[in-house]
């Protein structure tokens, strides 16, 4: 629970949309997302802010398109937990350790 209202908060600082809680709407949104099952280990942001990448305990690494607050695509067959992540600085190449 904890690290998905962590997720939350730093989606919001991303995007830059502090309101976004605090808004209501005439129709309610519905956001399906199928996030980790374990502990998040590490998390970075693409150096064009487009991607949040996010990696833990389960040997998935996820990538979100920030934009749009929805997952882009999920690398699975690591060897082991991943701890950290990093972008190239061309934004082409992901690295996880």
């Amino acid at each position: 629970m904890r690290l998905f209202l962590l997720f939350l908060v730093f989606f919001s600082f991303v995007t830059k949309n502090f309101n976004a809680f605090s808004q209501t709407s005439d129709k309610p949104e519905v956001v399906l997302t199928t996030g980790h099952n374990d502990q998040i280990n590490a998390l970075t942001i693409s150096n064009d802010g487009r991607f949040l990448v996010s990696a833990g305990n389960n040997k998935i690494v996820k990538i979100w398109e920030v934009g749009i607050g929805m997952e882009y695509r999920t690398l699975s067959g690591t060897n082991g937990r991943v701890d950290q992540l990093c972008f190239s600085p061309d934004n082409i190449h992901l690295a996880a350790i």
